[in-house]
């Protein structure tokens, strides 16, 4: 494989195999030509140092981590058992750690835009760009649970669009790639 990810389905951190996994990866791949991404989606609470050179050190090259507002009230209601000034500062080392060490890691966040967070949108953006991230995606709610249908608001409402060209003018400049995943189809992801 040349690209293996780790998203969906719980934190791939908390599970006992994953780095003999990540090990394991790296054993298959060694002597071939070309190299393999190894893609990590994290809810970002045990980013710590230790963790994020670990994660360099057995191939991860890209890391994303979710978060669903740019206020602790919004996010921590969404992401149960999240404390966005922890994620924030976990997340602001390991782009240290990435510039000390020249890692070969590209790192971003993915939200999940809901009613209850839309209007953050730009300031996520400004807060991406602060910590000297990569990317910023963007998806749409999928009413899987009681929360997601009481937050869904479709990806396409003209209050999403107009938070999503105020997120484009606040990142302008600065680098940050947006990947705008919003389906008005319906697959997005569940909070």
């Amino acid at each position: 494989a040349d690209y293996v990810g780790f998203v969906h389905g719980g934190e791939s951190l908390v599970a006992p195999i994953f780095w003999d996994v990540l090990r394991a990866i790296q054993t298959a791949r060694a002597g071939r030509p070309g190299r393999v991404d190894v893609h990590v989606l994290s809810n970002g609470m045990l980013l710590d140092e230790p963790r994020v050179r670990r994660l360099v050190d057995h191939g991860v090259t890209s890391l994303s981590v979710s978060i669903d507002g740019a206020t602790e009230i919004t996010n921590d209601s969404l992401r149960k058992g999240g404390r966005l000034p922890t994620i924030l500062e976990n997340l602001r080392r390991a782009a240290e750690i990435r510039r000390e060490t020249g890692a070969d890691l590209r790192m971003g966040v993915s939200t999940v835009v809901t009613a209850g967070n839309v209007a953050e949108l730009p300031a996520l953006g400004r807060i991406v760009a602060d910590l000297g991230l990569d990317w910023l995606k963007v998806e749409e709610v999928f009413p899987c649970t009681p929360t997601a249908r009481h937050q869904m608001i479709h990806g396409r409402e003209p209050r999403v669009e107009e938070a999503m060209n105020e997120l484009r003018r606040a990142i302008a400049r600065t680098g940050i790639v947006l990947v705008d995943h919003r389906d008005p189809g319906g697959g997005g992801i569940g909070v």
